[in-house]
């Protein structure tokens, strides 16, 4: 078996290895579970986890040993979305639509000074 001289090297924690790539994937996922913890779309005290899994593979001599590090996130819960539709009649058509619901009259102003939008009609499709 090969025998190294420690003291003549350079001593590393294994998150510095491959030219510190586990390291920054560990750093890339905080970034990415700080986004989650900042996004208003999810449940503020949802429990978020960042599980890194180490394999350590030795080679059939055990001179050698291929190391793989992989992230695993888990995000927080998403908060259900929602709006609200109107049933109404197609002025054009005489057919009922769904239109969706605008917090403002279409054309009025808001207190932002822009124009509210006409709302949005849904698309429905009766045959498949």
């Amino acid at each position: 078996m090969e025998t190294l001289n420690i003291g003549s090297m350079h001593v590393k924690s294994i998150l510095e290895m491959d030219q510190g790539a586990f390291m920054e994937i560990a750093d890339y996922s905080m970034a990415k579970i700080l986004d989650d913890i900042m996004n208003p779309n999810t449940q503020a005290t949802s429990l978020r986890t960042l599980t890194m899994t180490w394999r350590f593979t030795p080679n059939e001599q055990r001179t050698k040993v291929k190391v793989e590090c992989t992230p695993k996130l888990g995000f927080g819960k998403m908060l259900p979305l929602g709006t609200t539709l109107h049933a109404m009649e197609d002025r054009n058509t005489g057919e009922m639509c769904m239109v969706e619901a605008s917090p403002q009259i279409p054309g009025q102003m808001g207190f932002d000074g822009a124009e509210q939008e006409r709302p949005v009609q849904l698309k429905i499709i009766r045959t498949a």
